[in-house]
């Protein structure tokens, strides 16, 4: 069975393109929606750690065991939080994938995923530029002059 040029068209136009655009902005709202949930999160965690670390001193100095429970519950709402937070960066990097997944078979160059992990960041970059795998310093030939 042959499909016409005709009948091809139409679906592409009236069916599938509809659908990208919609799927295009939905996963753009969602990515937007994780990075800032994640963000909250992880504010939140380290405050809540700050919280939990002077409320642990506290019940030292006072010799109080409410402060300590206190201290302890502070800082295990604080771990789960943050694990929130790692989950929401996972759903974004998900997401991201997807959209870029998408964006390909449209023939659209791709987004940049966020370093949102220490292991991508920019500093260990930087480091890894500027040491060699025994950690010796690279000299570079821009900088062969300035040795």
């Amino acid at each position: 069975m042959k499909i016409s040029d005709v009948l091809k068209t139409k679906i592409m136009n009236s069916l599938i393109e509809p659908h990208y655009y919609g799927d295009v902005e939905r996963i753009l709202r969602d990515i937007k929606y994780w990075q800032i949930v994640e963000t909250i999160f992880e504010v939140v965690s380290k405050l809540l750690v700050c919280f939990g670390g002077v409320l642990s001193f506290g019940s030292g100095y006072f010799n109080s065991t409410i402060l300590s429970f206190v201290s302890g519950a502070t800082s295990t709402v604080s771990l789960a939080t943050f694990q929130y937070a790692i989950y929401c960066s996972k759903r974004m990097k998900k997401d991201i994938i997807k959209l870029n997944e998408i964006l390909k078979s449209l023939n659209i160059a791709p987004i940049v995923e966020p370093i949102t992990t220490p292991e991508n960041s920019q500093v260990e970059k930087l480091n890894a530029n500027m040491l060699s795998p025994n950690n010796e310093k690279k000299i570079s030939p821009e900088n062969v002059n300035n040795v």
